[in-house]
């Protein structure tokens, strides 16, 4: 599978809030809420454990997550990634 072939499977907008209060909004990626896994590509954002993520399903269901593990692939396949691990939070 090559790199822009990932990318037209990133259906989903997710927004990623750092504890300092600055957001990454509109970040395209992949998240399989049942397996507590999110995939993106924008490894120009710092994401680091304890970092929140939202995103609005296309039913308007907002569902929020907390990074557990921010899983950097440097350099795999499709370049580098985030594979992050994540948790739903109320």
């Amino acid at each position: 599978m090559k790199k822009s072939d990932f990318e037209d499977m990133l259906n989903d907008k997710i927004t990623i809030r750092k504890p300092d209060g600055r957001e990454f909004p509109h970040v395209p990626a992949v998240v399989d809420a049942g397996n507590g896994k999110i995939i993106h590509l924008d490894v120009d954002i710092p994401v680091e454990v304890g970092d929140q993520v939202t995103r609005t399903t296309s039913v308007g269901v907002v569902e929020r997550f907390v990074v557990e593990e921010p899983g950097l692939i440097d350099g795999g396949k499709l370049g580098s990634v985030y594979e992050m691990k994540v948790r739903r939070i109320k």
